[in-house]
């Protein structure tokens, strides 16, 4: 099972839902949160922070390295990516705000749905494919992964 929590960043302007696989980390593995706006001018210490596409995420590797034997496999030293890209705090969804954006592309998808079942099929595999190629291409490191 896997939590979420939304999380604003440090300027207070932005938020992002940040989901915890199997509820191994909570928000407090996150010292802090910022948008690409707050992000400029922040030193960037790679053992303790990710950074995907202007955000930044700041983990508190100690707290997480006191879950890390629930972690499968987890590195020694554990690592923000690894963090991230296992899944253990990560975003919900491919970047910042896509669980809302999906929802209302599927939405205009699902209206052909009772017109024309299959073209709903065809449609929604397209618009995921597609979708996930158009985030890689932008930058964001889940989307990349995933394609």
């Amino acid at each position: 099972m896997c939590m979420s929590h939304k999380t604003r960043c440090a300027c207070g302007m932005n938020h992002a839902e940040l989901t915890m696989r199997d509820e191994v980390l909570g928000p407090d593995a996150v010292v802090k949160l910022y948008c690409p706006d707050c992000a400029k001018g922040v030193e960037v210490d790679y053992s303790r922070m990710l950074v995907d596409n202007g955000w930044v995420i700041e983990y508190d590797i100690e707290i997480a390295g006191l879950y890390s034997m629930k972690m499968t496999r987890a590195p020694e030293p554990l690592t923000p990516e690894y963090i991230f890209d296992e899944g253990y705090c990560t975003w919900a969804g491919y970047c910042p705000g896509d669980i809302e954006r999906a929802a209302k592309e599927r939405a205009e998808i699902v209206r052909i749905m009772k017109v024309d079942p299959r073209a709903y099929v065809e449609k929604l595999k397209k618009w995921g494919t597609e979708r996930a190629v158009r985030l890689g291409d932008e930058g964001w490191r889940k989307a990349k992964a995933a394609v």
